[in-house]
């Protein structure tokens, strides 16, 4: 069952996207004169932000989760995120442990593409399940200014995990999901 909120904010995700990235085909970016504070953008080590997870199916929660990524490499981030989310009174708990390469920057906006290893793990009563699997995809952050950002992200899962009761679908976890989200660098 698809979700009118998430078919939304896919929309508002993709024309972020390219809005960032239309300057890029516009000229060379190697000749394009660079922006004062970008320099201070790049070099920044943690960052840590408070998200809302919006699934694809109705039959999951929307979840609320942090996140904190630090800088490894020139574009690339190792981002750790945990979240936690309740739908008919099964508890839902992802875990993300992956990374974020950042392919197009600006001074306001960077695209990036992520992957990595996913733990969804569920509880119903005194019952737990899990499920082990890889969650792709990528999105942009804005910058407000060096220290504070939103971020963006559509990801897909390779696993999800379903809770039946007498043979129905009681919850589950989506196969897409859309991330939205408040930060600090620090």
């Amino acid at each position: 069952m698809s979700n009118p909120v998430f078919k939304c904010l896919l929309a508002a995700v993709a024309a972020v996207m390219l809005l960032a990235s239309a300057p890029a085909f516009a000229a060379d970016q190697a000749t394009l004169p660079k922006k004062k504070g970008t320099k201070a953008v790049e070099k920044s080590g943690w960052k840590l932000d408070l998200d809302l997870l919006v699934p694809s199916d109705s039959m999951t929660p929307v979840m609320v989760g942090v996140g904190a990524q630090r800088r490894v490499w020139k574009g690339l981030d190792l981002r750790l995120e945990v979240a936690d989310g309740v739908r008919n009174t099964v508890t839902f708990i992802p875990m993300f442990a992956g990374g974020r390469y950042e392919f197009l920057k600006r001074k306001e906006f960077a695209l990036f593409g992520e992957g990595g290893v996913e733990l969804n793990y569920g509880v119903l009563n005194s019952q737990s399940a899990s499920k082990l699997g890889l969650g792709l995809g990528g999105g942009a952050d804005y910058n407000f200014s060096n220290q504070f950002y939103a971020t963006g992200s559509v990801r897909f899962h390779t696993s999800t995990l379903a809770v039946y009761v007498n043979n129905t679908k009681y919850a589950a976890t989506s196969p897409a999901s859309i991330l939205i989200g408040l930060g600090y660098r620090f």
